[in-house]
């Protein structure tokens, strides 16, 4: 995080009390600015070093090639070839998301649209 919290002590504060009651829910969201705001409050105020956590942690992960912009896919498929896929590429000791890709790879390389 390279900018500075805008959030207002009374802000910071509310996010502390509410990490110390517990009051966490299954499925909750809580993302974007505000979380990361939240997030440096938290650790601020439980005396972490947030600047040496962002500079050790880095910034989101890596590009698959350097300079190259990258797009997520969500697909829905059945629970046995979800399984197939995790198992085949634990097998090979990759992730799945590469096992995919190159499958994709494969196939438009070798059906070519007429």
């Amino acid at each position: 995080m390279n900018a500075k919290s805008t959030r207002t002590p009374e802000h910071e504060a509310a996010a502390v009390a509410w990490a110390r009651r517990g009051d966490f829910r299954p499925g909750q969201h809580h993302g974007g600015p505000a979380a990361q705001a939240d997030t440096r409050a938290l650790l601020e105020a439980a005396g972490v070093d947030t600047a040496a956590v962002e500079q050790r942690v880095g910034p989101g992960r890596p590009r698959l090639q350097p300079g190259e912009a990258t797009e997520r896919w969500t697909i829905r498929t059945t629970r046995q070839l979800a399984v197939d896929a995790r198992e085949h590429a634990a097998r090979e000791g990759r992730p799945v998301a590469e096992l995919v890709r190159d499958a994709v790879t494969e196939y438009l390389a070798t059906h070519q649209a007429v």
